[in-house]
């Protein structure tokens, strides 16, 4: 099968290698296209350690095209789309339903080979069939609308409230798209205006640079602040701007120290929140329903469509910043 191999930070080489055999409770997948993560890319610049793979990518869907033993839920031929991260099922985390944040779990593009590859392996419990209804560009982006959904499950804001978000980002514009389906306002803030126009026409007011944040979320009375950005300096900017009594959600994966003032989230009664990927099998679900029922187009935010030869361009041009989501299509 033909793959891509991250061989150094910046370096993505295609090679043959042989396509993975299932194993028990496995199948094979056949990759029809795959998203390309903001974690991809920081494992491809090299801010992020390789963990077990050198073949990245984990939003895809395919079609299944060998089965494992024991294999009863899932038939050659169907189309299903990937549930990447894998908890063990056996630690006190997934006991408690914190699957999530589970310290063993497997990753697919992390730990375990990733779809940047024509053939990938996947547990059958983890790949979901697809209804025909819904199209490869919104099935393709269900896995980050799962982190999305999860992330405004976490919120306490109510239909008819608002919520901002900094960042828009591929999460920031799916919880965007999936906050004012659920009735949400949202004030949305980003550095770049292409992006802010994103989520405008998705119906979002966007932040008015003449005035500080601050004033604009006391204003809106603002229930939650989503950190999407994944900096420092957004975060400091989240919780120091946030409404009394209000939340801050925290889904950028920011790795530098950030300064705050105890005092000030005491007293203020400000909550911060992390939510990270999402709840297995319960949101997955929940994201599949709400695109089959029409609630929702994740794909919308799918800027860039290259062919799997370009890989190393998609994945330069992803790490620029400017695109929203790109895809690699192996049609």
């Amino acid at each position: 099968m033909k793959a891509a191999l991250l061989t150094a930070p910046g370096r993505l080489t295609l090679t043959e290698l042989p396509p993975p055999e299932p194993m028990e409770g496995e199948v094979r997948i056949n990759i029809i296209c795959v998203g390309i993560c903001g974690s991809d890319v920081h494992l491809f610049k090299g801010q992020r350690p390789l963990q077990g793979t050198s073949i990245l990518g984990h939003e895809a869907i395919g079609l299944v095209e060998k089965l494992g033993e024991g294999v009863t839920t899932l038939s050659i031929g169907d189309r299903v789309v990937i549930e990447p991260n894998i908890p063990c099922g056996r630690c006190e985390l997934c006991y408690r339903g914190q699957g999530n944040h589970c310290a063993h779990k497997r990753v697919i593009g992390l730990t375990d080979p990733g779809c940047f590859a024509e053939y990938v392996c996947c547990p059958e419990g983890f790949c979901w069939k697809l209804p025909s209804t819904v199209s490869n560009g919104d099935g393709v982006t269900i896995e980050p609308l799962a982190v999305a959904v999860h992330a405004l499950s976490r919120s306490h804001a109510k239909p008819g409230e608002g919520i901002a978000i900094i960042g828009l980002g591929a999460i920031g514009l799916l919880i965007t798209q999936w906050a004012i389906a659920q009735g949400l306002m949202v004030i949305a803030h980003d550095l770049k205006e292409e992006k802010c126009a994103i989520a405008r026409k998705m119906g979002a007011l966007i932040a008015d640079p003449r005035e500080t944040l601050k004033v604009q979320w006391d204003r809106s009375r603002v229930r939650s602040v989503f950190e999407c950005a994944g900096s420092a300096g957004s975060v400091e900017q989240a919780i120091s701007s946030a409404p009394r009594g209000s939340e801050v959600i925290l889904l950028g994966l920011a790795n530098d120290q950030v300064r705050f003032k105890p005092l000030q989230v005491v007293r203020e009664g400000i909550s911060i929140i992390p939510s990270l990927i999402y709840d297995h099998p319960r949101v997955f679900r929940a994201a599949i329903d709400a695109v089959a029922h029409d609630r929702v187009h994740p794909g919308k935010i799918i800027s860039g469509v290259l062919p799997f030869n370009s890989v190393q361009a998609a994945m330069e041009l992803a790490a620029g910043g400017s695109e929203t989501k790109i895809v690699l299509s192996m049609g």
